[in-house]
């Protein structure tokens, strides 16, 4: 048949199949899609053709129609979806090649005219690959990018699910790896594809900041209104004469997408290109759109502090600062600044942002903040001095938790000789010029510490210094500020304080008495002996061995500053403080000490910010975070006061060491934790209104800086952990502290980088891992109470995030892969514990959502229906291998597992890689090797070995071939000696016919000689065991009945176990007679058994 008369049969075949649509319209049906598969075969075997070319013209034929419709604006999504999951099974089926249809399909003129996802389906489907879609898109558009844009941006701001989140996943990450990866770089046809590539990533960077940075909210506009210094025009809409790009108190409409998440968890992109897409990333965002100038960053900067910043902005840097490491960020950052211009907001929010990613990142930025203003007074450069006071300023706003105030960090840096980057005369005064030029941009609390800091001050400099305190006073005045002298009788007791530390930090680093402590005793004498002296003398316990505080006390009664009255008096109290606190203290073990006040005045605190929070909501104020701020630095001032002895045993420690034993309800401690758990508690239940109806649940915008406070302490940071793994393992523990405790561990999961890692006290020796991964590997699951505590705050996380994200929000894998192998199989525990046993039929209830416990209700809801819902094999297999059954029946566990196995659990890329099988074919491959990698004596290893033998019935040897199987595994270093034991006996447990299969024999002989060797050499014995023998000749003598099989092949398979075979041969002899008919079939079984061992 020549080629014409081909076309015309199959034109014939395609104007007679006019079923074909229908069965596509139905491909969700198993039976359809082989209905579809036999039509085709019996075509192809009519007109005497392949059943590809038959297979393969047809689906051309549709896709062309789709493809036209698609062309003139029509929506074909569906329809194309249905195509693309009949082309999926037509490959898996081996009766279509993708390379078959792909050359076509790019070559075909509207092909483009498909919209981004529906390629990417294809793609998924094995029909086309991307990377040749790419390459084409270069080639047909030479080098335009539009479409590639246009789909990446569609999918990122207007998802629609999770396949959403795949399509933008995989193109971008194919983009990411041909523009960043190593690996053809020096090819001449990847460099101008990868400039193409970089040319893509950063239009959409650039579409997707322009959606995040213009969508500010009405309330941003007011906010930034009310920065006006006429109160009156508070409640007016401002005039916004230039455009904001910055962002701030903006949110994106499709806030869930975060595009560096999708890059981060595609497994295709290495991990050098991702480095370099990071690095590239974090400079576009910090350049993009510079339009703010400098001097509305120094007025407004307030805006972008991390409580107010675009949370979709935000969520962009956290992964890039993760991904980078918060030193390289810092490095891009100063790359940046020193040679573009940036974008301020963006710029203050990275530091914002980075300063809740990692605990570390504090002393970075001070440091790169010290370095721009030492430069800036050596070099008289004004740009490092605005770079260094502007993130200075901005770092101080997120509160003393993760940096210093401004006050304290400017003392720090310029009141002592050896520290001050102006110790020299020509660098204070340029210091003294910037600041003057800064006081038009100053807020009052930044004034007021300069003025009331005792800088160092270079001889003949005081002139200049008073000048500029002048100013400062003058601006105070304007902005309606207590000028210096009522600031500092409203607040001389808390300066004084401050300036005793200095003095004696000073002293003890350099033995001398600070020059503005004699300064104020000669020229600021009503100051030195009403605040200065009374606060030096203050009553204490006095140390054994002289500290610096006492050594500078006696130099200044040596001076002549301190009477000898004045010092007897000091003495006397210092020894009556030591009595009072000796009394009724003496203890055999040390421990914490409870303070009753401390934790009283906490307590206020704590209520004070309740009532403000929930003032603010009343009235709808859009000044909350001004008021909740304060009372935040409170909160870290009074714990880190209260946890200050504590934690000095702690000090330089790299990780926490958990120990649940150590919990008592009397230790300082656990009393702060739990008032931070109460206190979250009462904000996260609004009061009911006047009318008894109950308010909408909403998350305190500060909630996280809350939780963080307490990083500032290691102690609290252990207490913290204490309390949530106690949580677990209490049994009158109620259903709101269960929510309250996955919110926190939600909550927590986004400030991890603040907290120490942790290690079990039980397993010293294992790897630190964060805290709430430390949280969820060890999970208590050996009761049915226990699994129920963990579902219920796994519920919590899961649907706190999706209330926080939006429902579309990618849930993260760690706490929905546990949770949902958590609750389908609860109601089986709870529902019939004590009670009516379970079965299969409350199974297959419990299965559709009916009856199901509050906490697993999640899980047959919608709103899971757009995540990726297949838990990965070795996760499922540990998580069984451990969970407590209870009295639940063991057909029905049986019925459980097995459903589950099928329906709900993916292959791990690793097992992947050592296995060609699909999922869809079967799965007991991977589940031998992940029993075997998480070993055979745990609590539930029958249950499971069990669920092996289901497998391997209702797998009917398809596909599976076990030894085969064992033979990549030992090629890849998976397999060893040990394992290889572990094998043999869970073969032992299934069908025969999967060890070997017939039409692979010749093959498989010399393999087969390698597992018996390692058999031989594992059991340290020269002939196998009667059951391993028994069990290889039933597996050979299963492949032998097939008729296919030749002798040879047979005989080859025989030879590795003849010599055991022989040495058992009284043994085996009737079994032997009981294959008789496959004996007969091939000579060398017929020798074997007409000549008995013995005779030869």
């Amino acid at each position: 048949m020549d080629h014409t008369e081909v076309k015309a049969a199959l034109a014939r075949v395609m104007s007679r199949i006019a079923c074909f649509p229908a069965l596509i319209q139905e491909s969700n049906d198993k039976i359809t899609k082989d209905t579809i598969v036999e039509k085709i075969e019996t075509k192809a075997e009519s007109l005497g053709v392949s059943p590809s070319t038959v297979a393969k013209d047809l689906l051309l034929s549709h896709l062309r129609s789709v493809m036209q419709k698609a062309s003139e604006g029509h929506n074909c999504l569906s329809e194309h979806e249905e195509l693309a999951d009949i082309m999926e099974y037509l490959v898996e089926r081996k009766i279509l090649a993708g390379t078959e249809l792909e050359e076509h399909l790019l070559h075909e003129p509207s092909f483009f005219s498909l919209p981004l996802p529906a390629i990417w389906r294809m793609s998924h489907a094995r029909i086309i690959s991307l990377e040749q879609v790419i390459k084409r898109i270069y080639k047909k558009h030479h080098g335009r990018s539009s479409f590639l844009v246009n789909g990446l941006l569609d999918l990122l701001l207007h998802p629609s699910g999770q396949s959403s989140n795949q399509a933008a996943g995989d193109v971008l990450a194919l983009l990411v790896g041909l523009m960043y990866s190593a690996s053809g770089s020096n090819s001449q046809e990847w460099q101008p594809l990868a400039k193409f590539a970089g040319e893509v990533l950063k239009s959409v960077t650039e579409g997707v900041l322009d959606v995040v940075l213009d969508s500010s909210e009405q309330k941003g506009k007011v906010s930034l209104e009310n920065q006006s210094e006429d109160p009156h025009q508070r409640q007016m809409t401002p005039k916004n004469d230039e455009k904001d790009s910055s962002g701030a108190n903006s949110t994106q409409p499709a806030k869930d997408i975060n595009m560096y998440q999708l890059v981060v968890e595609n497994p295709k992109v290495p991990q050098e290109a991702l480095e370099g897409y990071f690095s590239a990333q974090l400079a576009q965002i910090l350049t993009h759109r510079p339009n703010i100038k400098l001097t509305k960053a120094l007025k407004t900067q307030e805006a972008w502090c991390s409580a107010k910043a675009n949370p979709t902005l935000v969520a962009f840097l956290q992964k890039l600062v993760v991904g980078l490491g918060h030193e390289e960020a810092f490095n891009i950052l100063e790359l940046v600044l020193s040679n573009e211009e940036v974008n301020w907001g963006c710029v203050l929010t990275l530091v914002a942002t980075a300063l809740t990613c990692h605990r570390a990142t504090s002393t970075k930025l001070k440091e790169l903040i010290e370095r721009n203003i030492r430069r800036g007074c050596e070099e008289l450069e004004r740009e490092p001095m605005v770079v260094g006071f502007l993130f200075a300023r901005h770092a101080g706003q997120e509160g003393p938790h993760v940096f210093p105030s401004y006050a304290h960090w400017f003392s720090s840096l310029f009141t002592s000789e050896s520290t001050s980057p102006t110790a020299q005369k020509q660098g204070f005064i340029f210091l003294m010029r910037f600041l003057t030029d800064m006081v038009p941009y100053e807020p009052a609390h930044c004034l007021r510490a300069h003025l009331t800091t005792h800088i160092f001050t270079p001889k003949g400099c005081h002139e200049i210094f008073q000048s500029y305190t002048y100013l400062a006073k003058a601006r105070l005045q304007e902005l309606k500020e207590a000028s210096l002298d009522s600031t500092q009788r409203f607040s001389s007791k808390t300066k004084a304080v401050e300036d005793v530390e200095a003095a004696a930090k000073y002293f003890s680093e350099t033995g001398k008495v600070p020059s503005f402590v004699l300064e104020a005793s000669i020229f600021r004498e009503t100051y030195f002996r009403t605040s200065f002296l009374p606060a030096l003398l203050a009553p204490r316990h006095l140390p054994e061995v002289p500290d610096a505080r006492a050594k500078l006390i006696e130099v200044l009664h040596a001076r002549g500053k301190i009477t000898s009255t004045m010092l007897k008096n000091y003495t006397e109290a210092c020894e009556k403080e030591a009595s009072d606190l000796l009394q009724g203290v003496f203890m055999d073990v040390e421990e914490d000490i409870v303070i009753e006040e401390p934790i009283a005045e906490l307590a206020q605190i704590l209520e004070n910010l309740v009532i403000a929070h929930f003032n603010c909501c009343a009235s709808d104020s859009n000044v909350s975070i001004s008021e909740i701020l304060p009372l935040l630095s409170k909160v870290s001032c009074k714990i880190e006061e209260m946890m200050k002895s504590s934690d000095a045993r702690f000090k330089g420690a790299s990780h926490i060491i958990l120990d649940t034993r150590l919990y008592d309800e009397k230790l300082l401690a656990f009393q702060i934790v739990e008032h931070i758990f109460i206190t979250l508690e009462r904000l996260l239940h609004p009061p009911d209104t006047e009318e008894g109806h109950s308010k909408r649940e909403l998350r305190p915008e500060w909630l996280s800086q809350l939780l963080s406070l307490l990083s500032s302490s290691v102690t609290l940071q252990r207490s913290l952990s204490v309390l949530l793994h106690r949580h677990l393992s209490l049994l009158d523990i109620t259903k709101e502290q269960l929510r309250i405790d996955g919110i926190i561990l939600y909550e927590l999961s986004k400030i991890e980088g603040l907290f120490l890692p942790v290690v079990e006290a039980t397993q010293p020796t294992q790897d630190p891992s964060p805290p709430t991964g430390h949280y969820l590997n060890c999970i208590p699951l050996d009761i049915p109470e226990n699994l129920h505590h963990a579902c219920c705050i796994l519920s919590s996380w899961l649907e706190w995030h999706l209330m926080c994200e939006g429902k579309a929000a990618s849930l993260p894998a760690q706490p929905l892969h546990l949770y949902l192998c958590l609750a389908p199989r609860l109601p089986l525990l709870l529902n019939h514990n004590g009670g009516r046993e379970a079965t299969v039929a409350d199974f297959y209830n419990y299965l559709r959502g009916s009856g199901v416990p509050e906490c697993s209700s999640l899980c047959f809801s919608d709103d899971l229906k757009g995540q990726d819902c297949k838990v990965p094999i070795k996760l499922w297999v540990q998580f069984e291998l451990r969970a407590a059954w209870g009295n639940v029946p063991v057909e029905v566990r049986q019925t459980y597992l097995y459903s589950y196995l099928m329906e709900n659990v993916s292959l791990d890329q690793q097992l992947d890689k050592q296995s060609s099988e699909k999922p869809t074919t079967c799965l007991i491959v991977p589940l031998i090797f992940v029993l075997i990698e998480k070993g055979l004596l745990q609590r539930n290893s029958s249950d499971l070995l069990m669920l092996v033998q289901t497998a391997g019935q209702h797998s009917r040897g398809r596909d599976v071939c076990l030894l085969e199987a064992w033979h990549k595994s030992l090629k890849t270093g998976f397999m060893d000696t040990r394992r290889t034991l572990s094998f043999m006996s869970i073969c032992r447990c299934v069908s025969p016919s999967l060890f070997l299969r017939a039409e692979k024999l010749l093959e498989l002989s010399e393999i087969l000689q390698m597992y018996v060797n390692t058999l031989q050499s594992a059991t340290d014995v020269i002939q196998l065991s009667l059951c391993d023998v028994t069990f290889l000749c039933v597996s050979l003598f299963t492949a032998a009945a097939v008729p296919v099989v030749r002798s040879l092949h047979v005989e080859l398979c025989l030879n590795p176990i003849k010599p055991s075979v022989v040495f058992h041969w009284d043994s085996l002899r009737n079994f032997f007679t009981r294959y008789r008919d496959t004996v007969m079939k091939h000579e060398c079984l017929k020798n074997l058994w007409w000549n008995p061992p013995s005779v030869t």
